[in-house]
């Protein structure tokens, strides 16, 4: 029996390493979103496509809240796949691709915050959406929708930053992150040219190290060499800004939470206690989740759900 199991297993990891893991992620995201009633939706602007996962004829539905999920940077909506089950039956969804992610275009100039603001905003007008949505943003995503809200807080009805820079983080924090695995900066550290160097992004991600397998690594870092010089300019103009964002200090009408993993390591904890104090925010609207690190979503996907249901009423 022992030795059938050592031969299933080298089978199915043999199956695995064959086919593309990428692809095969994102085909399970895609079934999750649909099973929950959401649909593709693509918006063809000047700069080429703009693409939503949204609720079905969520335009015509007045009787649930809308919610937007926001991703980060080298992320698409897919990361919100383990939350839609839960979250779809008490919300409408939007769960957009930002520029320069998943099937959403790569183009854009000038401030690529106003870009993506921008971006966002267009969705909401084609998918026909006129009332105050609640909004969330993971990360690269937390800065977006902390714009958003103040750009059209006519449009927000609450915002929740979650482990997002939206302020009190800069290049020097970034570079000091990188180098504690061994990058030179953040920028090398976001340019991984191996399953090494890969692996040691996603370390600062997780709480707990990650258990990936070295096909799998190999396969993602594939992709994201692919796609890192569109991450790296969305990132290095971010931070480019900082005199901009790192002290900026938000006027916001609508409720703000702060949503943060306690183990974060990528974007530490420190600034999002930074974000509240900064904002004067109640402090029960500072949210610590403990044995979480930047994506606690995914390591800790009913707590967090469970928290956006209590805070986004």
């Amino acid at each position: 029996m022992r030795e059938l199991k050592i031969v299933l297993g080298a089978v199915v990891c043999s199956a695995l390493a064959a086919c593309n893991v990428t692809k095969m992620l994102d085909r399970k995201a895609s079934r999750v979103f649909e099973a929950n009633g959401l649909e593709r939706r693509t918006f063809i602007g000047p700069d080429g496509p703009h693409f939503v996962w949204a609720t079905a004829a969520m335009e015509r539905n007045e009787e649930k809240p809308k919610l937007l999920l926001v991703h980060g940077i080298t992320s698409s909506g897919n990361m919100w796949a383990s939350n839609v089950d839960t979250l779809s039956n008490a919300y409408d969804l939007m769960v957009p691709d930002l520029i320069g992610h998943g099937r959403s275009t790569v183009q854009w100039n000038g401030n690529s915050v106003d870009a993506q603001v921008a971006h966002l905003n267009l969705l909401f007008d084609s998918l026909h959406v006129n009332e105050p949505v609640f909004m969330v943003g993971n990360s690269y995503g937390g800065a977006i929708v902390a714009n958003f809200a103040e750009q059209h807080p006519e449009r927000t009805r609450a915002l929740v930053i979650y482990d997002g820079p939206a302020s009190d983080y800069t290049a020097a924090i970034a570079d000091s992150v990188a180098r504690s695995v061994g990058a030179t900066d953040i920028t090398d550290l976001f340019s991984p040219e191996n399953s090494e160097e890969q692996y040691r992004l996603f370390s600062l991600v997780t709480y707990e190290p990650p258990k990936i397998p070295g096909f799998a690594l190999k396969q993602l870092n594939r992709k994201m060499r692919a796609h890192s010089p569109v991450y790296l300019g969305l990132l290095r103009d971010l931070l480019e800004r900082e005199g901009q964002y790192a002290t900026k200090r938000y006027t916001w009408p609508m409720p703000v939470f702060v949503v943060w993993g306690e183990g974060d390591r990528l974007i530490p904890l420190a600034t999002g206690r930074g974000i509240a104090r900064r904002n004067e925010l109640p402090s029960d609207h500072l949210i610590i989740i403990p044995k979480a690190g930047h994506a606690a979503n995914l390591e800790q996907p009913q707590v967090f759900n469970d928290h956006l249901l209590r805070i986004l009423k």
